[in-house]
Formats: C-alpha cells, sequence, structure tokens
C-alpha cells in the first residue's frame, strides 16, 4: 500500500474524463482547436495518472491507452458509461513524461476494433505539429457513446504505421464487470469525525485498486447545493451565494491536498481513517469531497526492440457532502 500526493493536473484530468471528451470521427467544426487541446490534455493527464499509480513511462516508444468510466450527467440526473481512447507514438524513447506535452508522430491511422465494430480514432495535430490519437464521448442527452463497453471482450489496437513507426496491433480485455461504488450514492453527506469506508463492486480481481480522494466545492442555492448537484474540484471555495446554483466549471488550479491510495488487488472494500479526511478538508477549506476508485491494467510490448506500453482502465467516483 501506497499513499502520496497527486498533482493537480492528474485531477484536472479526471475532471476533464467526467465533464467530456472529443468524439470520434465527427466533422470538421470551429471547435477544431478546442477538441485539439482537449485531446492533449487528455492525453497528458493520462500519462500523469499512470506515474501517479506506479506505471512509470520511462524508455517508452508509444502508449495505447483505453477504459470506462461512469459519468453523471447533470442535465438528465442519469449516469452513463463513458469510454475513452488515446495513443500517442514518440521520435525516440521517453526517459519520462514529456513536459510540456505537445504530442508524438504519425502511427498512420488508428484503428480499435472489438467484436463486429471498427472505430477510427481521431488524429488531432496540436500547435506545434505534434500528434495525438483520440476517440471519447461528450456526455449530454442524446449524445451516442462510440466505445461501449462489453465484458469479457477483446479489445484491438490498429496502427498502420507510417515511415517513423512500424504497424502494430495490440489486445486488450475488458474487465467482467467495470468498478461500481456501491458504499454511497452521489449527494450523501459524511462526517469527517468518522471514519469513511467505500465499498465497491466489479473489475479484475488480481489487478491493483487506485482510491483517490480530492476535495470539492459547490455553487450554492442559499446555504446547501442544488438537489443532485455534484461536487467539483477545486482550489477555493467558489464565490456566490443565493441565486447562483448549479454545477461550476472545473476551475483552475486543483487542490494538491489529496489523498492517493494504492492496492495491489482488488478488495472491494478500503476504510481512510477520519484523521486524514479531516486533514484534507480543513486544509483545503473544502465543502465536500470527491472519492474515485480506478483499475489500471499495464502491459509491456515489445515492437521491433522498442517498448510499447498499452493500459486498460476503469474507474467510478462520487460526489459527497460534508455535514
Amino acid at each position: 500500500m501506497k499513499i502520496t500526493q497527486l498533482g493537480f493536473l492528474g485531477i484536472s484530468i479526471l475532471l476533464l474524463m467526467v465533464l467530456g471528451c472529443s468524439v470520434g470521427n465527427e466533422p470538421e467544426t470551429n471547435s477544431q482547436n478546442f477538441e485539439v487541446t482537449e485531446g492533449l490534455t487528455i492525453a497528458d493527464g493520462q500519462m500523469d495518472l499512470l506515474e501517479q499509480s506506479g506505471h512509470p513511462l520511462e524508455d517508452s516508444k508509444a502508449i495505447f491507452s483505453l477504459g470506462w468510466k461512469e459519468i453523471f450527467v447533470p442535465m438528465v440526473s442519469v449516469t452513463e458509461t463513458a469510454g475513452h481512447a488515446f495513443a500517442v507514438a514518440f521520435e525516440q524513447p521517453v526517459i519520462q513524461r514529456p513536459r510540456p506535452f505537445i504530442g508524438g508522430i504519425d502511427m498512420g491511422s488508428v484503428y480499435i476494433n472489438y467484436q463486429a465494430n471498427q472505430l477510427e480514432m481521431r488524429k488531432l495535430v496540436g500547435p506545434q505539429g505534434g500528434i495525438v490519437y483520440s476517440l471519447g464521448h461528450r456526455p449530454g442527452s442524446g449524445m451516442v457513446n462510440a466505445l461501449e463497453y462489453i465484458p469479457n471482450t477483446t479489445y484491438e489496437f490498429d496502427a498502420t504505421g507510417s515511415s517513423n513507426f512500424d504497424p502494430i496491433q495490440i489486445d486488450l480485455t475488458s474487465p467482467p464487470a467495470l468498478l461500481s461504488i456501491s458504499s454511497h450514492s452521489l449527494g450523501d453527506t459524511i462526517s469527517v469525525a468518522s471514519d469513511l469506508v467505500l465499498n465497491w463492486s466489479g473489475g479484475k480481481a488480481d489487478s491493483s485498486i487506485v482510491i483517490h480522494v480530492h476535495p470539492a466545492y459547490f455553487r450554492p442555492i442559499g446555504n446547501r447545493p442544488a438537489p443532485g448537484q455534484m461536487p467539483v474540484p477545486g482550489s477555493r471555495p467558489p464565490q456566490g451565494g443565493p441565486g447562483h446554483g448549479g454545477l461550476m466549471p472545473p476551475p483552475p488550479p486543483i487542490s494538491p491536498n489529496s489523498i492517493i491510495v494504492i492496492l495491489d488487488n482488488n478488495p472491494g472494500t478500503y476504510t481512510i481513517a477520519a484523521s486524514e479526511l479531516q486533514e484534507l478538508v480543513n486544509q483545503a477549506s473544502a465543502q465536500g469531497i470527491i472519492c474515485g476508485v480506478s483499475q489500471v491494467e499495464h502491459n509491456e510490448i515489445d515492437h521491433n526492440g522498442e517498448l510499447v506500453r498499452a493500459v486498460l482502465h476503469n474507474g467510478d467516483r462520487v460526489g459527497l457532502m460534508i455535514e
């Protein structure tokens, strides 16, 4: 078991994955620049999360990542299972995560194949010429999730290759069930005077679990959040009072005072001590917390003598109020 702090970029990307990702193969629009920035940010944050969860990127020629996450859609008050994926390759194997992240090299076309489906990932070219491949889902009423979740199914990355990157096919197998937090529901009220017992189901039994708890704030209606409103990560309490209710947009930067716990396997339960919660809430002057449970399966592949990393991940999260 390992407990550490997570930088604001990692939490930012968790929020970005909840609030939306690029939709694969949609027509070019005036939002292209935003989609490129969003794709680069998601890929950068994913690499940050890999490092934080004990999966270093040293000597990586390329990274392929896909997964699913239960997301809350405030407009319709339901949850959706959002699939998302990214891929990036580098001119030379990286010694550490590039900062700033500007993308990588051309890998031709990159597809995700599963059962009878073939999805082409969007090739996004950044302002400095770097390329990142992205496939995702923007939550909202009427939107179609391109990358559906099917239990115990093989998902294949298929990169056609380029002059700088040879073709590659990578297989990943989805878990028998996605992670789902069962001990708490959205908007539950807890006391930091008591230990917080998190229970969940799903995931693979023998793969590691990452638990993340970070401060959150509400834009209140009166003195309380709007009914069904999810707390949002932030570095300071929001401004506004009565009449300013609703879900806050993601504020930068995010507080680094987060609790990260890495478990070697998947026990389905973990207890966070009241003293840790009190320290987290007091240091950040938080009005709530967001608890997440994630599983990251990391595979190393030899590709013509160079190291390619493939990642499969899924998770669940819930926003809680503090009494």
